[in-house]
């Protein structure tokens, strides 16, 4: 019993003696470091943590301009859960399961479709530095040194098999197998008076609109004009911020008019007629601020697979803290 005893105090003295020994060649270990290396190793470290959380977990994204007005104003940062949809493995490199698909009425952020990439390597390193910085640093710039819109964020308002169709600027959905065309308004947040979008263009501007398409759409195709319409065309510009969308519309109009037979106006004519299509899968995203985003209308939808996440909440300015519906 007694060698049991001495045994047992040897055993536990020699564990604690290695204990003790581990400890202090950590200990020697982290005394040998150079400030700096010590620096560097921290560093790397939290900027690895941030980069797993922001690529598969939630991004921080700064809002650059007015298209989502009144929801989102320009320069809110917010982030944006990046593992609702699934997030991507690598930045722009194959998107991993989600547990949840878009749905119609969610503020989505997604790659711009319009804009040609720089390359897998640039690519790479600006979502990382944007990452790192928590959206402080764009490299992504045009030729003029303005940051150049390589995210988008928007609100999913039609999603696969919709038919959709704007009249001076509001937008109808007609959902697979409805008897009816909705207002998205309704069909998204019950009414008018609870949604967010905002109007720019007052509602009897329209009327001078057509008009003024007309002009425009003679002007184009060389007919020349009356001072009477090169006057009134100046003052409705003036008057009036540029729905860009219906403006285009009610050319397409003026020019199928004007010239029945050519079959890709005729096209354009009857997708506006009839509504656009959205196939399965397909999803279209617009801004809140109707009147001034360029969104599906210009790009054309997108499928669930390019939705890279949903927006939670804006951090910054501590002011409009809150929410994001």
């Amino acid at each position: 019993m007694k060698n049991a005893a001495q045994l047992l105090v040897q055993k536990t003295e020699y564990l604690l003696t290695l204990r003790k020994q581990r400890k202090q060649r950590i200990k020697d270990r982290h005394a040998r470091k150079h400030p700096v290396r010590d620096w560097i190793e921290a560093f790397l470290q939290a900027a690895l943590i941030v980069l797993v959380i922001n690529q598969y977990l939630v991004q921080a994204y700064q809002i650059p301009s007015a298209s989502m007005r009144p929801t989102l104003i320009e320069g809110d940062r917010i982030f944006v859960n990046k593992m609702i949809y699934g997030p991507q493995l690598l930045p722009g490199f194959f998107k991993l399961p989600g547990f949840f698909s878009p749905v119609r009425g969610e503020v989505v952020i997604l790659e711009n479709p319009t804009q040609h990439p720089r390359g897998t390597m640039f690519s790479l390193v600006h979502r990382i530095l944007h990452m790192l910085t928590l959206s402080m640093v764009d490299i992504d710039r045009d030729e003029m040194g303005n940051p150049r819109a390589s995210l988008l964020i928007k609100r999913a308002i039609g999603i696969g098999e919709d038919r959709i169709r704007s009249v001076d600027g509001d937008i109808y959905i007609r959902p697979a197998g409805a008897a009816r065309w909705h207002a998205d308004e309704e069909l998204i947040f019950g009414s008018a008076d609870a949604s967010p979008i905002q109007r720019l263009v007052p509602p009897e501007a329209y009327a001078d609109m057509r008009r003024f398409a007309a002009i425009i759409s003679r002007s184009e195709a060389g007919i020349p004009l009356s001072e009477a319409d090169r006057s009134f065309a100046t003052s409705f510009a003036q008057q009036y911020p540029p729905d860009i969308n219906t403006r285009d519309q009610l050319r397409i109009e003026e020019r199928s008019a004007m010239n029945p037979a050519d079959p890709r106006i005729s096209a354009q004519r009857k997708r506006t007629d009839l509504g656009w299509y959205l196939p399965p899968g397909g999803m279209l995203t617009l801004g809140d601020n109707r009147d001034n985003s360029h969104d599906g209308r210009n790009y054309g939808f997108v499928y669930e697979d390019d939705i890279l996440g949903r927006a939670l909440f804006i951090y910054w300015p501590a002011r409009r803290w809150g929410g994001i519906q």
